[in-house]
C-alpha cells in the first residue's frame, strides 16, 4: 500500500499518532507537501465528511478526524 494511502487510511480510522508519523516519514523522504495533501490528507478527510453523510460516523469521528487533519497541517 502506498504511503498517501497508508496516511489516508490511518485519517479515517482516528490513528492520529500514525497519521503524524506518516507525514513525518513522507517529509523525511523529501514527498512533495502538496502531494502529501492532495493524495493523503485530503483523500482521508474527504472519506470522513462521506462517511459522516452517510450517517456512518457522527460527529465526534467528523471532529477526530478534523484535529488530526489540523494537526497534519501544522507540521507541513
Amino acid at each position: 500500500m502506498h504511503i498517501f494511502q497508508q496516511i489516508a487510511n490511518a485519517l479515517v480510522d482516528g490513528e492520529a499518532e500514525l497519521t503524524l508519523a506518516l507525514v513525518h516519514k513522507c517529509i523525511e523522504e523529501g514527498k512533495d507537501i502538496n502531494q502529501i495533501i492532495d493524495e493523503g490528507l485530503a483523500v482521508g478527510i474527504k472519506r470522513v465528511g462521506d462517511y459522516f453523510e452517510e450517517g456512518e460516523f457522527f460527529l465526534p469521528e467528523l471532529m477526530q478526524g478534523a484535529e488530526i487533519m489540523k494537526s497534519a497541517m501544522e507540521i507541513l
